[in-house]
């Protein structure tokens, strides 16, 4: 089975009235929640193509993420410093929880751990992280990390956080800033574990993301293209590979990334109207996808089976703003069945631990009480065979025998 080139899947329209922010796909790849400047969050289905929901918020929405612990659970940050929990999705209600960091100001994004339950959040100049306690309830105080370093070679002062990634043990925050490069905290001590600092000629970066190994991060560079370093072992501030438009690009203008099929492939927005995807191997163009000369700032993607979907959203549209999603058949994905199987018993096995924490007591109670009830009912049949295999049948029966003709 060869590779296939991205399809145009389908092309979503009369939702949004204004520039798409950002884009989501949901853990199961069944949805596709998008932030926009008209200070709203749509919820898709994505083999439909059809908006199942719409909520409204006080300013637009710069950032969103779908939390992995709980179903039907969005977190929005919006422009206004707005941080919001939105859960239990139906066509006539659904909860709004408020996430208070103890500081109000633009946030431009988040992450959340969950095992560790934290939230981290790019507020303004700086970088809040928040605990979920119990279901949609937080903690009443946040805790901020310092200032990155000065760097002296750098003329712009501004610090801001671009983008926010927890390490896959939950006890380090990786930090993509404006200005100040890459840092990686040590989020019990909050002490620089590393820093990058790209080189002078390229050092602002728009947007970032991280190999899902956790060995590499890819940037935007603000300038022509994207930059990919090594985040294993000794930091150097020289890319390892870059990733060129073959096109002049707005050199303001942010561009989002993200990684694909596994980190094998990487893709951008584009202010040339063609979406970039490049393969990490070569670095070379896997695809460019056409969307009529328009600007393309948001772009996700995610992996069903041995299929790669993509969305992009359109910018500077008003009315007429629209968000496609691309499919292609990707190979060397598929995986064999008992993996698969296996896989899946190991999600469910480790979502169920990393949910224990934020239940309450009587629920935690009931489940570990089904748990043991469980265990037991499998461990009573096991110990009879066993204790059946030490028991000499053939003696047994010949005594039988002996005692049956005996009394008979």
């Amino acid at each position: 089975m060869s590779s296939t080139a991205y399809v145009h899947y389908h092309t979503l329209t009369r939702g949004h009235a204004g520039t798409i922010n950002v884009l989501a796909f949901s853990p199961d790849s069944q949805y596709l929640a998008s932030g926009s400047d008209d200070r709203s969050v749509i919820i898709w289905n994505v083999p439909s193509g059809k908006s199942l929901y719409r909520f409204s918020f006080e300013s637009r929405v710069d950032s969103l993420l779908w939390h992995p612990r709980w179903e039907e659970t969005l977190i929005v940050a919006c422009e206004s410093g707005s941080l919001q929990q939105v859960y239990g999705f139906s066509m006539a209600h659904y909860g709004v929880y408020d996430i208070n960091l103890g500081v109000r100001s633009h946030i431009y994004c988040l992450d959340f751990h969950p095992s560790s339950c934290l939230l981290a959040a790019g507020v303004g100049p700086e970088v809040h992280m928040t605990r979920e306690i119990s279901r949609n309830q937080y903690a009443c105080a946040s805790m901020r990390l310092p200032e990155p370093a000065a760097n002296t070679d750098m003329d712009d002062p501004r610090y801001r956080a671009v983008a926010l990634k927890f390490n896959e043990a939950g006890g380090q925050l990786i930090v993509t800033y404006l200005s100040h490069g890459i840092v990686c905290w040590d989020i019990s001590t909050r002490q620089s574990i590393w820093r990058l600092v790209p080189p002078t000629t390229d050092y602002a970066i728009g947007h970032s993301a991280i190999s899902p190994d956790y060995r590499q991060i890819v940037v935007h560079n603000f300038q022509d293209g994207l930059q990919q370093y090594a985040i294993k072992g000794k930091e150097s501030p020289h890319p390892m590979l870059k990733y060129l438009f073959d096109t002049h690009s707005d050199s303001k203008l942010a561009l989002q990334v993200a990684f694909l099929h596994h980190g094998r492939a990487v893709i951008s927005g584009t202010s040339t109207g063609r979406v970039c995807i490049w393969e990490t191997a070569s670095g070379d163009y896997f695809q460019q996808l056409p969307h009529d000369g328009d600007t393309i700032v948001a772009v996700t993607g995610c992996q069903r089976g041995e299929f790669s979907y993509v969305a992009t959203g359109a910018a500077s549209k008003g009315a007429e703003t629209y968000i496609k999603i691309w499919r292609a058949k990707i190979a060397g994905l598929s995986t064999p069945q008992y993996i698969i199987a296996r896989a899946t018993l190991y999600e469910v096995l480790m979502r169920s631990w990393h949910i224990m924490p934020c239940l309450s007591a009587d629920d935690t109670q009931k489940i570990v009480s089904g748990i043991v009830v469980t265990v037991v009912s499998l461990l009573i049949p096991w110990a009879l065979y066993r204790m059946s295999l030490l028991i000499p049948w053939n003696q047994v029966v010949q005594f039988s025998v002996i005692q049956v003709c005996h009394y008979g």
